[in-house]
């Protein structure tokens, strides 16, 4: 079986998987959110625990806590997929030419990419989690018009790290 090239459609691969479970993160991180929001209320009512004020301030200490951790780990998750594609294309060992795929397979990724942003805001325009989408700080702005962009710098990235690799200078 011939194997060259091959590396090119692993790494192009590896960013379509993580973009994907980083988007259906994000797609189910924000009506989680949502849905806490509105089970804390009524967590909070008297008539849930009585008037105990410690598992009130529980409930306001896990409100307080909630929608910034999901963002987070949504914003991590990215930017550690960012991270482990520059580290992959340092690894990259195959012909000058498997390259040009690459750069195809890249394109393609910057395509699906705002496919993906045209569905999160088509998502997130329900008027129930409009004010919670706000409270998205990060993640909001890399799936808007921004992923993209950020997809096409990190893919020239990845392309002057592999090109570089090849012709004898270091990364």
């Amino acid at each position: 079986m011939n194997k060259k090239g091959q590396q090119s459609f692993v790494i192009v691969g590896f960013l379509l998987l993580g973009l994907t479970v980083v988007f259906v993160t994000y797609l189910v991180a924000v009506p989680m959110a949502k849905v806490w929001d509105d089970v804390s209320v009524e967590l909070k009512d008297e008539s849930a625990f009585g008037s105990d004020n410690k598992s009130v301030e529980a409930i306001e200490d896990m409100d307080n806590f909630i929608t910034p951790a999901f963002d987070q780990l949504v914003t991590i998750g990215f930017f550690g997929l960012i991270l482990t594609l520059l580290v992959t294309a340092i690894f990259f060992r195959d012909h000058p030419i498997f390259i040009v795929f690459l750069a195809i397979g890249f394109i393609i990724v910057v395509i699906i990419g705002s496919q993906l942003v045209n569905v999160a805001d088509e998502a997130m325009n329900d008027p129930e989690l409009d004010n919670k989408v706000d409270d998205f700080t990060f993640s909001s702005l890399i799936f808007s018009s921004a992923l993209p962009i950020i997809l096409i710098i990190a893919g020239f990235v990845s392309i002057i790290i592999v090109m570089s690799r090849r012709t004898g200078f270091t990364a």
